[in-house]
């Protein structure tokens, strides 16, 4: 049976059904960049005359029906603008239509100064203390329409206007940072972030989390890989690309307190083949050992051109497409795993894995198409530390015997 796409839009306290287009986008396109604010666009039909009750700054949630008939969220968010045109006039009357663009919560932090000491302290546990300053709103932060009946009667105030999601502890120890009246919070955690191999990204209900180094190992390890047959990709959208930017094989890090210490490395074979590509990083990863696994881990992955898949784009109104499929699609979220399969055999051998870094949809009457930018599993992947693992009951049985634990990388099972 064809899948069509039903939409429930909920702004506020209401909710609209009359759909007639909508587009998202969310998460990255770069990895070597932290994410951006989501945004949504979306256009409502209002036959009946009906007035509008939408106002910028409510939240809004998008949800599509999957193939069972539930209801999935796929953004969450808050309105930034709200337009009301007008359709040429039937008997009964004016037909309107409301355009709403939402915007996701990362662009709270944007416009938010974060003027307190940092302690030294592992990087999830930094991030939280700005992010707690710029998303735990006050009472009068809130949107002036809202009032405390549009909450479930369970729900206390620490949780009803807080925009935090899941936030690891971190994986290295970060210098402390002295107070800074014009400090912005989104180039601090953007650095912290940076710095240790984390990810900050907005979940699918719009709260923003962030993902420590090894969250992604862990993910896998738990979950494994979530499959995609890429055989029902738009054929056009599907490109390798190598890229010589890419390359560094000469890194110069200079960290710990003041940015006062200095770490270098470079690879001798890769700078005679390709030629000298250096970069050179501010780090506020504080101790040598930790900054000399990063930097070795950067060089080994730098060194040489790889090529990547980059986007690829499926039709979720594809009548041939799997009910299965089309579910994985319909939930697939930032730094999942997937496994692409059935590419063409000359492109990447014909298969490809790694995490989703991106995820953006379009969808008409006519048509609802969605692409994902995806980075190699590889790049996501960090030397495991043991009392980082999920869950806490994995033990070392399985594991080959001759693993040393400061080689154990990847998936753990």
């Amino acid at each position: 049976m064809t899948w069509l796409p039903e939409w429930r839009v909920t702004v506020g306290d209401d909710v609209y059904t009359t759909v007639t287009s909508v587009s998202f986008a969310s998460g990255r396109l770069d990895i070597d960049r932290q994410c951006t604010a989501g945004y949504c666009r979306v256009e409502i039909i209002n036959t009946t005359g009906a007035p509008f009750t939408i106002n910028v700054t409510e939240p809004i949630t998008l949800e599509l029906k999957n193939s069972s008939g539930t209801y999935v969220t796929v953004f969450g968010g808050e309105v930034s603008d709200f337009n009301i045109g007008v359709r040429s006039p039937e008997e009964s009357g004016f037909i309107t239509t409301g355009t709403i663009l939402g915007i996701g919560s990362l662009a709270r932090i944007t416009k938010a100064i974060y003027n307190t000491a940092l302690a030294e302290d592992l990087d999830g546990a930094q991030i939280e203390e700005i992010l707690g300053a710029s998303l735990n709103l006050s009472w009068n932060e809130v949107t002036p329409t809202v009032t405390w009946a549009t909450y479930p009667a369970d729900v206390t105030w620490a949780e009803a206007e807080s925009y935090i999601g899941e936030i690891d502890s971190g994986f290295y120890t970060m210098i402390a940072l002295a107070a800074n009246p014009s400090a912005k919070s989104q180039t601090l955690v953007d650095q912290i972030a940076n710095s240790a191999l984390g990810q900050i990204y907005e979940e699918k209900d719009g709260d923003v989390s962030y993902a420590d180094a090894d969250h992604r190992s862990n993910l896998l390890s738990a979950n494994g890989y979530t499959f995609l047959d890429g055989s029902y990709a738009t054929p056009s959208s599907i490109t390798s690309t190598t890229q010589t930017s890419r390359i560094r094989n000469s890194l110069i890090y200079r960290y710990a307190t003041g940015y006062a210490s200095t770490y270098s490395t470079s690879d001798p074979d890769s700078i005679a083949s390709y030629g000298l590509f250096e970069r050179s990083f501010d780090s506020n990863i504080k101790e040598l050992v930790d900054i000399t696994d990063i930097a070795t881990r950067e060089l080994n992955l730098r060194r040489v051109p790889k090529g990547s898949l980059g986007q690829i784009t499926f039709r979720l109104d594809n009548p041939e497409l799997g009910n299965a499929m089309l579910d994985s699609l319909i939930g697939i979220y930032f730094g999942q795993p997937v496994l692409i399969s059935n590419l063409p055999s000359n492109l990447l051998g014909g298969t490809f894995d790694g995490f989703v870094e991106n995820v953006a949809l379009r969808a008409t009457p006519t048509f609802v198409d969605i692409t994902l930018y995806i980075s190699a599993t590889e790049f996501s992947l960090s030397t495991t530390q043991w009392d980082t693992i999920i869950p806490a009951s994995l033990d070392w049985t399985g594991v080959n015997g001759t693993l040393i634990w400061n080689n154990a990388t990847g998936a753990l099972t």
